[in-house]
């Protein structure tokens, strides 16, 4: 038990803030998202900014392509629902929406330890 509470305080702390920091980019597309008024649009924002990186883009983009855009958009097949995402070279062949490397969440990171 020692040894692995060794092996967290060996571990490079990862800010919460830093994580979890919303952009005002994100706020606004996740705004219009939540009005309903240009829905198509806004998940392609929100799926932009998870392409970028942004951590927080890519769990609400999980929760939506799951979620919600069977409920949008009840018309399209699942590769519909893909297209209405922007291509993440991380995702490999088959849509996954945007690999979350655990590495980059604190309370994952210390897990893996």
């Amino acid at each position: 038990m020692f040894v692995a509470l060794g092996l967290c305080a060996a571990t490079p702390a990862l800010s919460q803030d830093d994580v979890w920091s919303v952009s005002p980019e994100l706020a606004a597309a996740t705004s219009l998202w939540l009005s309903g008024d240009d829905t198509a649009k806004a998940i392609w924002d929100i799926g932009t900014l998870a392409v970028e990186g942004e951590l927080p883009a890519r769990y609400l983009v999980r929760a939506i392509y799951y979620n919600f855009v069977p409920l949008d958009f009840p018309e399209l097949d699942p590769e519909g629902r893909s297209a209405l995402f922007p291509a993440d070279p991380d995702a490999g062949r088959f849509f996954r929406p945007y690999p979350i490397d655990s590495e980059s969440v604190p309370a994952q990171a210390a897990r893996a330890v």
